[in-house]
C-alpha cells in the first residue's frame, strides 16, 4: 500500500501567556549608614516571568513592629531612605513587577543606622532646700543609638544670659551661693557621642526670703556732719551706714553693737550717734540689719575714739601795756605749746555789752590796738580744742594809762610801756604827770630845758655855719674843688636836717595834739631820714675821694673830675631820698579815740602791724654799720700810706713834711671818731627803744635818746666849726665874706689849683690829707 506525504504546513507561532516575575535577591546597603537614611541598592531578579520588569517595590518595617510600609516604587535599581530614626534597625525587601504584576518579595534585609545626638530633655525640676540653695533634678531622655555621656546644665539670673553651672553623667545638682528671693532661670541638654541634643525647655523658680544682708560703708561721723545740739565729741560717737539688701521681707530696724555693753536696738535710720561714753576712749563698733526672719550678719568692725573733754579757760594776764594797746598773755606761752592742739578764743566787751572775738588761734599773746587811753575794757578767754570748745574764764578788767609822748630821736619809736593797769592797780605809774592843756611832755621840765637850750645853740650854730659854707664854697672859685663840692653839698643836707629841730622840740614839750597836719607830719620825718641817709653817704664817698686821692695820686687825678663829682652827688640825693621813700607812708595823724586833742605824728598802726617800720630800722643801722667799716678801712690805709712814705722823704724839709703827715693822721682819726661818737648813740637808742619791756628801761630809753639827739643835730652842725679849724684857705674865705673891707688889704692864700691836685704825688697826699 502506497502512502503519500504531502507538503507541511506553514509554522504557527504560539506564545504563552507572561507570569509575575520570581523573586529578587535582597537589597543591599549603598555605603555606611546614617542616623537618618541609608542608601540600598539592587538588581533585577533572575526569572523576568516572560515579561521586562517594569517597577521595584521596596518595603520597610522595624524589627519590633509588625508594621510595614512601603518606602520606595519605581524603576531605579537604588533608593535613599530618609526619616529614619537614629540607632534603630530597620528590615527591608524587594519585589519586581512585570506587566504581569509583581512577584514574590525577596528575602529582609536587616539595617541598623548610625547613633544620633540624644533627644530634647524634658523640663528640669527645681526645688529650693533654703534661700542660698537650690537642687535641680532631671530625666534621661532618649539616648537615640548611644550612651548618654554628660548632662549640661544652664543658670542664671537673666533668661537670655544663662551659664553653664553643671557638666556630668548625674541627673542632679545642687546650686549653692544663692540670693535670697531672687528669681533664677535653668536648662538641662543631654550630650552622647554623637553630640549634644537640644536643651529643654527653660525653668523659673524664685528663693525664698532671708535675713537681711551684710551692712556695708559703716563709717564714723565727723562734727561737722552732725547737726544734733546734744552731740558732744567728748561722750558721742556718730556713725553712719548705707542700707543693705533686705532679701525679700522689709528691714525694721538695726542692732549696734560697740562693746561690752548691751546692743542698742534702732529704727529705720541710717545715721545715730551714741551718747553716754567715756571721753578720750576707743571703741569698737559693728552693726547688723533686722527683718521679720532675723538679723543678718554683723558688719566689719571699725574703731572710733570719743575726743577728750575740751580744755579749761587759762588765766589771763596782761603782759605789756600803753596809752593805747595792751598786749595779753595767757598760759604757759613756750614755743613747744605753739605745736599743740590747743587753740585760744579771746573776747572782749564792746560798748554794748556783747563780747566780741578778738584772736583766734594758737598763741599765747595778742596785741590789743587802737585803744582810748585811761579806760577799762573787760576781756574773757576760752579753750579750744578737737573736743570743742570749753567754758569761757571769768571776766578780765584791764585799764589803759593816760598817754606818754614818746621820745624824739628814737623817730618813728611809739613808746611802750610794758606793764598793766590792772583793777587792782598792780604796776607802776608814770613818775612826772601825764597830758595837760598847755604840755604833754616826755621828760620832766627839769630837763627839758637845758635839752632845749643846747638844741637851740645848735640850730642857730648849724644853720648860720653851714648857710655859710655853701655861700663861701658857692661865691669864691678857688674854693670849688672836688673835696669842697662834696662839703658844700653835705652842707645842704645838714641845713635840712637842722629844719627840722623845732618840730622835734615841740614834740618834746607837747607831743598831742599835732597840729602842722598830715603833710608836715609826713614831710618831716621823709625830710630828716633822707637827709640822714645823703649826709653819711657823702661822707662815705668823700672817703673814697680822699682814698684815691692819696693813695693813687695819677690815677685819682684823670678818674676824679668835677663833672664826674657833680654826678656822684646826684646819685647820692636820689638813692638816698629813694631809700627813705618807705617812711612817708609809715606815719601819719592817728586820732584813736576821736578827739581832736588825741592827734599825734607817730607810726601808723599798719606800719607796725605789718613788720615794715621794723625792716626800715634795720635799713638806717645799716646805713651807719656798713659806712662805720668803709671809713675805718679806708682811713686805714690812707693812714698807712701817709705813715710809709716817712721813709722815701728826702731834703731839708723833712723833719717838717713828717710832722705834717703826722697831724694828718690825727686829723683822720678825729674824723671817723667824730662819726663813731655822733651817730652811734642815735643808733643804740633806736634799739633800746625797741626792745623796751619794762618802766625803768622806758625812763633809761627815754633819757638815752635825748641825749642822741643832741649828738645827731650835733653831727649836722659841727661841720662849719671843724673846717674853720682845720682848713685856713675855708678861714680866709669866709673872712673875705664876711668882713669885705678888711678882706680887702689881707692877702687871700693862693694855692695852685688844679682840680685839687698839685704836681708831685708826696705834695698832693700832704694837699688831700689836710684839705679840710
Amino acid at each position: 500500500m502506497c502512502t503519500m506525504i504531502g507538503k507541511a504546513s506553514d509554522s504557527l507561532l504560539v506564545q504563552t501567556p507572561a507570569v509575575v516575575p520570581g523573586p529578587c535577591q535582597p537589597p543591599r546597603l549603598q555605603g555606611r549608614p546614617r542616623a537618618r537614611e541609608i542608601q540600598l541598592r539592587w538588581g533585577p531578579p533572575q526569572v523576568d516571568g516572560g515579561s521586562p520588569i517594569t517597577c521595584y517595590g521596596l518595603e520597610m518595617f522595624q524589627a519590633e513592629t509588625e508594621e510595614h510600609r512601603e518606602v520606595y516604587q519605581g524603576s531605579d535599581v537604588e533608593c535613599t531612605v530618609g526619616s529614619l530614626l537614629p540607632g534603630r534597625t530597620y528590615n527591608f525587601r524587594l519585589r519586581a513587577a512585570n506587566k504581569a504584576g509583581f512577584g514574590p518579595y525577596s528575602e529582609k534585609c536587616e539595617v541598623t543606622t548610625a547613633p544620633g545626638p540624644p533627644d530634647q530633655c524634658k523640663p528640669p525640676q527645681v526645688a529650693c532646700r533654703s534661700a542660698a540653695c537650690a537642687q535641680v533634678l532631671w530625666e534621661v531622655p532618649v539616648s537615640n543609638g548611644a550612651d548618654i555621656t554628660e548632662y549640661r546644665l544652664e543658670w542664671g539670673g537673666v533668661e537670655g544670659c544663662m551659664q553653664i553651672s553643671y557638666c556630668g553623667p548625674g541627673l542632679s545638682c545642687e546650686m549653692k551661693g544663692l540670693l535670697p528671693a531672687t528669681i533664677y532661670y535653668c536648662r538641662v541638654q543631654a550630650v552622647n557621642v554623637a553630640g549634644a541634643g537640644p536643651f529643654s525647655e527653660v525653668v523659673a523658680c524664685m528663693t525664698p526670703a532671708s535675713v537681711p544682708a551684710v551692712v556695708t560703708s559703716l563709717r564714723g561721723l565727723s562734727e561737722d556732719e552732725v547737726e544734733s545740739p546734744r552731740y558732744s565729741p567728748s561722750t558721742c560717737l556718730a556713725i553712719s551706714w548705707e542700707k543693705p539688701c533686705d532679701h525679700g521681707s522689709e528691714i525694721l530696724g538695726y542692732s549696734i553693737d560697740f562693746g561690752d555693753k548691751q546692743p542698742i536696738t534702732v529704727g529705720k535710720v541710717q545715721t545715730y550717734f551714741i551718747d553716754g561714753l567715756q571721753p578720750d576712749t576707743t571703741y569698737r563698733v559693728r552693726i547688723q540689719a533686722l527683718n521679720s526672719l532675723g538679723a543678718g550678719p554683723f558688719s566689719h568692725t571699725i574703731k572710733l575714739k570719743t575726743k577728750p573733754l575740751p580744755p579749761d579757760p587759762p588765766r589771763l594776764e596782761c603782759a605789756a601795756y600803753s596809752s593805747q594797746t595792751l598786749k595779753l598773755k595767757w598760759g604757759e606761752g613756750t614755743a613747744k605749746a605753739l605745736t599743740d592742739t590747743i587753740q585760744y578764743h579771746l573776747q572782749m566787751e564792746d560798748k554794748n555789752g556783747r563780747f566780741v572775738s578778738l584772736y583766734r588761734g594758737p598763741c599765747h599773746t595778742y596785741k590789743v590796738q587802737r585803744l582810748s587811753e585811761s579806760t577799762s575794757y573787760k576781756f574773757c578767754i576760752q579753750a579750744c580744742n578737737e573736743a570743742g570748745e570749753g567754758p569761757l574764764s571769768q571776766e578780765y578788767v584791764f585799764t589803759t594809762p593816760k598817754s606818754v609822748p614818746a621820745a624824739l630821736k628814737a623817730k618813728l619809736l611809739v613808746s611802750l610801756l610794758p606793764t598793766c593797769f590792772r583793777q587792782n592797780n598792780e604796776g607802776e605809774p608814770w613818775p612826772w604827770p601825764p597830758c595837760d592843756e598847755r604840755l604833754c611832755l616826755a621828760l620832766p621840765v627839769r630837763a627839758l630845758v637845758p635839752v632845749t637850750a643846747v638844741c637851740l645853740g645848735l640850730f642857730v650854730v648849724g644853720v648860720v655855719g653851714n648857710v655859710l659854707t655853701v655861700l663861701v664854697i658857692h661865691g669864691y672859685h678857688d674854693m670849688k674843688t672836688t673835696t669842697n663840692l662834696y662839703l658844700g653839698s653835705m652842707a645842704v643836707s645838714d641845713l635840712l636836717i637842722l629844719l627840722g629841730l623845732p618840730f622835734d622840740l615841740y614834740r618834746l614839750w607837747r607831743s598831742r595834739p599835732w597840729i602842722f597836719g598830715q603833710l608836715l607830719c609826713r614831710l618831716s620825718h621823709y625830710l630828716s631820714e633822707g637827709c640822714t641817709y645823703c649826709t653819711i653817704l657823702h661822707i662815705t664817698a668823700l672817703t673814697v675821694e680822699r682814698y684815691l686821692a692819696i693813695c693813687f695820686p695819677l690815677k685819682a687825678k684823670v678818674v676824679v673830675t668835677k663833672r664826674r663829682v657833680k654826678a656822684v652827688i646826684g646819685i647820692l640825693w636820689a638813692f638816698a631820698f629813694l631809700s627813705a621813700s618807705p617812711f612817708f607812708f609809715l606815719v601819719g595823724v592817728e586820732q584813736p579815740d576821736n578827739h581832736t586833742d588825741s592827734r599825734e605824728c607817730k607810726p601808723t598802726p599798719q606800719a607796725m602791724e605789718s613788720g615794715l617800720l621794723a625792716t626800715m630800722f634795720w635799713v638806717t643801722t645799716s646805713y651807719f654799720v656798713l659806712p662805720v667799716i668803709c671809713l675805718n678801712v679806708l682811713y686805714g690805709f690812707i693812714g698807712r700810706e701817709l705813715w710809709g712814705s716817712n721813709a722815701r722823704l728826702r731834703g731839708p724839709n723833712t723833719v717838717l713834711r713828717e710832722k705834717g703827715h703826722r697831724q694828718t693822721i690825727k686829723i683822720l682819726a678825729v674824723v671817723v671818731l667824730a662819726f663813731v661818737i655822733c651817730w652811734l648813740p642815735f643808733h643804740i637808742g633806736r634799739i633800746i627803744f625797741i626792745n623796751t619791756r619794762d618802766t625803768r628801761t622806758m625812763l633809761f630809753s627815754q633819757y638815752f635818746n635825748i641825749f642822741a639827739l643832741q649828738l645827731f643835730y650835733l653831727s649836722a652842725s659841727i661841720n662849719p666849726i671843724l673846717y674853720n679849724l682845720i682848713s685856713k684857705k675855708y678861714r680866709a674865705a669866709a673872712y673875705k665874706l664876711l668882713v669885705p673891707q678888711r678882706a680887702a688889704g689881707r692877702a687871700f692864700p693862693a694855692a695852685k689849683d688844679a682840680g685839687g691836685y698839685t704836681e708831685t704825688s708826696g705834695s698832693t697826699r700832704n694837699e688831700y690829707a689836710t684839705s679840710f
